[in-house]
């Protein structure tokens, strides 16, 4: 069985590209939500992500509050966070936009990749997994480096195997085109990886993806934290003064 079908998707996340409407959410506040995945992680907060329970597939919840990826809801007496994603609804709002895949956590993290796993050190196959399901593509981060090794014998983390394993799969990715450009490509409708020094988001490197634009201010998605101070609208001179110092595009190949 190919590794694509046997890979759950687990986080179908909102962000539309054209204008300035990010994560479409038709759900009010007092209706009902429905788990549709199993063992969902409630949190205690939204940048605490310690887990204080799991929920099964199928409970009924009323959302209490919702902020940007995430619902605050009641279960059992257990008062916390879930990520959207992981309700019926939070999904069926978001289909055929993106994907907020993560590295840690998830039935993929393990997949050998470079000299760790996924879960340490995939945060660029991660970050394309999120590039491409905007542009309808679904393969998550694991299908994408499962894919590489039947081609590849080896990777070392970095932009170079970022690119041998999409164009593997179909896309290109471009050389660094710098901020002023990402921002004209994210307009027309093209995601980005973005490659971020030491400092606020790393020690060593990590990359992560910019899916939307308005002005001068992109929507990052971090495959490797759910906290909103990594995830979300921010202005591109703050994500540079952050650390962050390239910018490549992702594109169908013609």
């Amino acid at each position: 069985m190919k590794l694509k079908k046997a890979i759950i998707l687990l986080l179908i996340v909102s962000v539309v590209f054209m204008g300035e409407t990010v994560l479409a959410d038709e759900v009010n506040i007092g209706d009902t939500v429905t788990i549709n995945v199993e063992n969902v992680p409630i949190q205690e907060g939204i940048d605490n992500p310690r887990v204080i329970g799991k929920i099964p597939k199928g409970t009924q919840l009323e959302l209490l509050e919702k902020k940007d990826l995430f619902y605050n809801v009641n279960y059992n007496g257990t008062l916390g966070w879930i990520l959207k994603t992981y309700t019926k609804e939070g999904a069926a709002a978001n289909v055929g936009e993106f994907s907020s895949y993560k590295q840690m956590g998830q039935i993929w993290s393990s997949i050998k990749y470079s000299q760790g796993n996924i879960g340490t050190s995939g945060c660029g196959p991660t970050s394309a997994a999120i590039c491409i399901s905007g542009l309808g593509d679904y393969t998550n981060p694991g299908g994408i480096v499962q894919e590489g090794y039947k081609v590849y014998k080896s990777f070392v983390a970095g932009t170079y195997s970022n690119r041998l394993l999409l164009n593997n799969i179909g896309y290109n990715l471009s050389e660094n085109v710098g901020a002023a450009s990402a921002l004209k490509y994210l307009n027309d409708g093209n995601p980005i990886i973005c490659h971020a020094g030491p400092g606020f988001y790393t020690s060593y490197g990590h990359f992560m993806a910019l899916i939307g634009v308005r002005g001068n201010e992109v929507y990052l998605s971090d495959p490797y934290s759910y906290s909103l101070t990594r995830n979300g609208w921010i202005d591109i001179n703050t994500l540079m003064s952050r650390g962050v110092d390239a910018f490549y595009v992702v594109t169908r190949k013609i």
